[in-house]
């Protein structure tokens, strides 16, 4: 991940977002962020939830250091979902296909 990507705040650090009455994301959890997906970022971090916003969004503290803000629930998978399942393939062949480049 690069630069933190900004966001606006208003999160409770215990809440948990839903989406159709059922808990989406919990402060916490660990998961996998499509970093600065709203603006064209195309590669998947594992990291690890610590806020939870009204609307969904969610703060991500990422492994390698980097943090991000209010970031939509449509880049977030929880790990162990298929989605997080994809996005480490996805990882495992653009890794794959750079170290073939070298």
């Amino acid at each position: 991940a690069a630069a933190a990507a900004a966001g606006a705040g208003g999160a409770a650090a215990g809440a948990t977002a839903t989406a159709g009455g059922r808990p989406r994301f919990r402060a916490k959890q660990r998961v996998r962020g499509k970093f600065q997906g709203d603006i064209g970022g195309v590669n998947w971090f594992r990291g690890t939830v610590v806020a939870v916003h009204a609307d969904g969004s969610c703060d991500i503290d990422y492994d390698d250091g980097d943090e991000e803000k209010s970031v939509a629930p449509r880049f977030i998978r929880a790990l162990g979902e298929a989605g997080a399942a994809a996005a480490d393939e996805a990882e495992e062949a653009e890794g794959a296909a750079e170290e073939a480049e070298e």
